[in-house]
């Protein structure tokens, strides 16, 4: 079995706040972490190597820590994108 030694947070991380941080931006961080957390709990327990997790820590910085004014005005675009819709569509 995969995982584990954790208590498999990924999925409490996964079920219980994404989609629900009421921050569009804030709901992709969240998605992000959870599958970051899968890696490290995947490589904690075994399933996978320390590189696997390495990466994907390495991918979750320059993402999130390097690029964030980028990424969030991003988020307010798709925000605003999505209100676009919603009124056109009265």
């Amino acid at each position: 079995m995969s995982g584990g030694c954790l208590s498999y947070i990924c999925y409490t991380i996964e079920n219980n706040l994404v989609g629900e941080m009421q921050d569009e931006f804030m709901n992709e961080f969240v998605k992000d972490f959870a599958e970051l957390t899968h890696d490290l709990e995947w490589w904690l327990s075994r399933d996978y190597g320390e590189e696997t997790y390495r990466e994907s820590l390495k991918e979750f910085k320059n993402k999130w820590f390097k690029n964030y004014d980028k990424r969030e005005n991003e988020a307010i675009l798709r925000i605003k994108e999505r209100a676009i819709r919603e009124i056109s569509e009265l």
